[in-house]
């Protein structure tokens, strides 16, 4: 770990749009100073399938944060205008909630949190994603 830097790590969108916002919300949400990221087209499409080996390689990309960066939190986003999962917002909030509480299983050492990153008329807003209630079937 580089000084006395404190690391999150964000399963995100290749959709670099969404980066710079996402980045300052965890920095004044998390107390945190560096946000690591593993990116893949559509993650909480990807993450609400039921294909569990993908989701292993994805767990294991954030464990890289997680040992090298000492990372604690895991921030899942989707985003609005998504080429690589193109559904409604509904949709979308849905998929992350159910993408976090895969993670959270998977990584029980780690703070895992939801967000949607929603386009507004002068650029984006991140939006923390309930997903409380959501049933993880592991196949």
């Amino acid at each position: 770990m580089i000084g006395s830097e404190r690391f999150a790590v964000a399963l995100t969108c290749i959709d670099g749009r969404i980066h710079d916002p996402l980045r300052a919300w965890a920095l004044r949400t998390l107390s945190v100073d560096v946000l690591d990221l593993v990116t893949v087209q559509g993650p909480d499409g990807v993450m609400s399938s039921t294909d569990d080996e993908w989701i292993d390689r994805l767990a294991d990309r954030v464990k890289v944060s997680r040992h090298a960066h000492n990372s604690i939190h895991l921030v899942v986003a989707s985003h609005t205008d998504c080429a690589g999962h193109p559904v409604d917002e509904g949709q979308h909030h849905h998929d992350v909630g159910l993408a976090a509480s895969r993670m959270r299983s998977l990584l029980p050492q780690m703070t895992v949190v939801a967000v949607h990153v929603a386009q507004v008329e002068h650029g984006w807003v991140v939006i923390p994603v309930d997903c409380g209630a959501l049933e993880v079937v592991r196949a």
